[in-house]
């Protein structure tokens, strides 16, 4: 065993993965690794697309604030707008047209949607301009870098003219950028289209300028807003911030022939006519990747806010629509190392890919290599190879493929792989493949080492055996077997942990505390019960108790009163202290009531009547009072609270659960009525008013006190009830 701590490492380190090298991989939020995700083509690529020659210049694509996709046919001079809701494909009115007036195009290529003005921008290419349109009226409301003579159209250098502009970008300031191909620039302009000359002048002074720009896109907002634009001499991506100063360089190398750009803060996208193909770059710029399902020509790309690249092919034909990483790249390659086991050689022994089931079409391989020194380090592989570690002429070791969970293996001294190495660093490895619609994830490897497995349970003597190493692989064939029940065995702490016990298992962990699970409870409100369910235990049996109980199970606030409580002693005062109150008790129909027999039972000359006397001893005494309230209780809710019998059905339960054995109870439901006492509301559950009034609404006529009705000589005259004495006739 290592002395100096656990045997075994978690290469995975704060969902880094420090000292490893990737290729063709992305890792996830949440620190796991999968092959580079690429778009995928919706449906089926049309076999007309497919065979559509490459063009020359870019067209234009741009999604507008409704969704709806406008497009550029530039052969036949007109606008096309895509309702992507029913598909239908409309040009646009009192646009285009062959020409050189107002609302005419001659080629336009491409398109921006501006939304600080509301405005849809068109390259109007072979006219030298730039046309600004509202796109709600479709009025045109701007032409930029016009320059007209007798002849036509005439392109021009000074800032703010053109030579066929061919794309355009807004960004998040609403600066336009335009690429003027004829100059071979990239100009910026105000939303007024006023030209700023300090962005191009910046770049053409920095190291990294553009030669032949194509393509511009932007990205981002405030300091971090980026300009990207597609150089195609030589092909390559170039990153700028909105001032002109320079950032990063993607792709070089990596493209042939690029028209097309994309680009948001999680991707650069290039339609590569060379190659056929839509290249999404690694933000890095160390890596491409081909979109899944697509081969063909690329006119414009553009990016919809829901996730979808749409692909404008060239010619009269519509967009097509690829879904954004729903695709993967085919390949990608994983190595790191040197990983330590201790101070001094150890045994390696297992290495474990703690990933779940590989999709169909996935498959992952792990490699290993051992080595005695730090600086011995295997060759690096050679990512895009069928086989990338080169396992036939170098040192790395392969565990078979899609074996998430094997045996390390080394070399010995002649080179063939051994089971069980010795050594004290360690060099992991993995390749990633998939079909193009799926991938391998990969969360965190584990590797074991000096472990002793089942061979230390056999006596020492097979220890010591030749044939030591095979017995241990024979062992760790049944070891593998109850590696699962092991496992949950030693975790089986988490069974008793509210928190961390599996959903599954919760009926049981409630059996044990003796609580009953509602199946209509969520989760989060069965953990809840369990965790409380102790501290509710210590005041079972009280009135606190039930009251907690009520709330948390049948979610009412119930008021709990024991009968009891206001039962007390009384007592007639004496001749000596008729007026003091610790001594006179009895308030009649308050501290009063009939008994339900004797206080002092039966007594001969007194109480003692045949059949009809109550036997009690002289410990009883007065016990006859109290007996008939004692052991019980009221539970009163408010009606709100129990609006149907469902919920009364609910509270009983838990009063039948909750409360001691030996007691009673009475439910009452708290209605909306008067109870002198209790609930006597004046003009909101009671009415005081006459006869006359009786009936009337709050707020007419007179509010009186209602009594009896007057009387009369001879009819109803009850002195002190409806006739009175008085000095005078009343009236007079």
């Amino acid at each position: 065993m290592n002395g100096n701590g656990p045997n075994y490492l978690y290469l995975n380190r704060d969902n880094g993965w420090p000292d490893f090298q990737m290729h063709g991989l992305v890792r996830r939020d949440d620190g796991s690794l999968t092959l580079f995700p690429v778009p995928l083509l919706d449906g089926v690529l049309p076999p007309e697309v497919a065979r559509l020659p490459a063009p020359d210049l870019p067209a234009g694509i741009v999604v507008g604030p409704d969704g709806s996709l406008y497009y550029t046919q530039p052969e036949a001079q007109r606008i096309i707008r895509l309702d992507v809701c029913d598909s239908e494909a409309l040009p646009l009115p009192c646009l285009g047209g062959e020409g050189t007036r107002p609302a005419q195009f001659d080629l336009p290529r491409g398109l921006a949607y501006h939304p600080l003005r509301g405005a849809l921008l068109v390259a109007d290419s072979r006219n030298h301009r730039v046309q600004v349109f509202d796109l709600e009226t479709l009025q045109l409301v701007g032409v930029w870098g016009r320059a007209e003579l007798a002849t036509g159209p005439q392109p021009g250098t000074a800032p703010g003219r053109f030579d066929t502009p061919v794309a355009l970008a807004v960004d998040d300031a609403g600066s336009v950028y335009v690429v003027d191909y004829g100059n071979w620039r990239v100009q910026k302009l105000d939303l007024n289209g006023r030209p700023i000359s300090a962005f191009w002048d910046t770049i053409i002074a920095g190291e990294t300028a553009p030669g032949r720009p194509v393509g511009v896109a932007t990205s981002g907002r405030g300091d971090e807003a980026e300009v990207t634009i597609l150089d195609t001499n030589p092909p390559r991506v170039l990153v700028y911030d909105t001032q002109g100063h320079y950032r990063r360089t993607l792709g070089e190398g990596l493209l042939l022939d690029p028209l097309a750009l994309a680009a948001d803060e999680q991707g650069v996208y290039v339609g590569d006519n060379g190659l056929r193909r839509v290249i999404r770059l690694a933000l890095d710029g160390s890596y491409a990747e081909a979109a899944v399902g697509y081969q063909g020509p690329i006119a414009a790309l553009a990016l919809d806010p829901d996730g979808a690249l749409w692909l404008h092919p060239g010619g009269t034909h519509a967009p097509l629509r690829l879904t954004l990483d729903r695709g993967y790249t085919r390949s990608g390659v994983l190595w790191g190392g040197p990983f330590e086991g201790g101070a001094e050689p150890v045994i390696w022994n297992q290495v474990r890919a703690l990933a779940g089931p590989l999709p169909d079409g996935a498959h992952l391989r792990l490699f290993t290599y051992i080595a005695d020194q730090p600086t011995s380090a295997p060759p690096d592989p050679t990512p895009g190879d069928l086989d990338p570690f080169d396992t036939r002429h170098s040192p790395w070791c392969a565990l078979p493929p899609d074996v998430l969970d094997g045996l390390i293996q080394g070399r010995d001294g002649d080179g063939a792989p051994a089971f069980y190495p010795a050594g004290r660093w360690l060099w992991i490895g993995a390749h990633l493949t998939g079909e193009g619609r799926s991938t391998p994830i990969l969360p965190q490897v584990r590797v074991d080492f000096d472990h002793e497995g089942y061979l230390q349970h056999l006596p020492a003597i097979y220890a010591t055996s030749p044939q030591r190493d095979t017995l241990a692989r024979l062992l760790g064939l049944f070891e593998s077997l109850f590696a699962g029940a092991e496992g949950q065995i030693a975790g089986l702490d988490r069974y008793f942990d509210v928190e961390a016990v599996p959903a599954a298992w919760l009926p049981w962990l409630a059996g044990w505390l003796g609580l009953e699970l509602d199946e209509r409870w969520s989760e989060a409100y069965q953990r809840e019960a369990l965790a409380g369910a102790f501290a509710l235990y210590a005041w079972r049996g009280t009135a606190e108790g039930l009251r907690r109980a009520l709330k948390f199970f049948a979610g009412v606030e119930a008021i709990v009163e024991s009968p009891i409580q206001y039962a007390t002693w009384w007592a007639l005062p004496g001749a000596d202290d008729p007026g003091d109150p610790d001594v006179c008790t009895s308030v009649l129909g308050f501290t009063t009531r009939l008994a339900p027999a004797e206080p002092d039972g039966a007594v001969v000359g007194t109480t003692a009547t045949l059949d009809h006397a109550h036997l009690i001893s002289g410990e009883e005494y007065g016990v006859p009072l109290f007996e008939s309230v004692a052991h019980r209780f009221t539970v009163q809710v408010y009606q709100g609270q129990a609006p149907n019998t469902c919920t009364l059905d609910t509270i009983r339960g838990v009063i039948e659960r909750e409360k001691p054995a030996h007691t009673d109870y009475r439910l009452c439901v708290i209605e909306p009525k008067m109870r002198l006492g209790f609930q006597a509301r004046i003009g909101i559950d009671t009415v005081i008013g006459s006869g006359a009034a009786q009936g009337a609404p709050l707020g007419e006529g007179d509010l009186v006190a209602r009594g009896e009705p007057p009387g009369t000589i001879g009819d109803r005259s009850e002195i002190g009830r409806s006739t009175r004495l008085g000095t005078a006739a009343a009236g007079s």
